[in-house]
C-alpha cells in the first residue's frame, strides 16, 4: 500500500504551529496553507463538473466531439465553408482537451 500523500497546506499549518515566536511566519503560512485548500476544492468542484459532462456525452470513438463527424477527426472537412475548412475544430480540441484532463494517467501524476 502507497503512503498517504502529505499536503503542502497541512504541513504549512504544522510549521506556523511549531514556530510562534514569529507570529509574522506564522501567519503568512496560515494564510498560504489557506489559500492552496481553497485553491484545490476550486479544482475539485471543476473537475467534478468536467466529469458530469463528460459522462453524460460519452466520448465518442471516432475522434470528434458530440455532435461532429469530420472525415478527419478534429479537423473541419474541406467541403465547409472556407474560412473553416482544414482547420482546428475548436469544440472538437476542447473536447480532447477535457478528456485528456480526466485520464487516470494524468491524475496519477499530480
Amino acid at each position: 500500500m502507497s503512503e498517504p500523500r502529505i499536503r503542502i497546506e497541512d504541513a504549512l499549518r504544522n510549521y506556523a504551529q511549531m514556530s510562534p515566536g514569529t507570529p509574522w511566519r506564522s501567519r503568512c503560512e496560515e494564510k498560504a496553507a489557506d489559500e492552496i485548500q481553497s485553491l484545490r476544492q476550486r479544482v475539485e468542484r471543476l473537475e467534478g463538473a468536467l466529469r458530469g459532462i463528460v459522462d453524460h456525452f460519452d466520448k465518442c470513438d471516432d475522434g470528434n466531439a458530440p455532435g461532429h463527424a469530420h472525415s478527419i477527426p478534429g479537423i473541419w472537412d474541406s467541403d465547409n465553408h472556407p474560412a473553416i475548412a482544414g482547420k482546428t475544430c475548436e469544440w472538437c480540441a476542447h473536447w480532447a482537451e477535457a478528456y485528456a484532463a480526466l485520464s487516470p494517467k494524468v491524475q496519477e501524476g499530480e
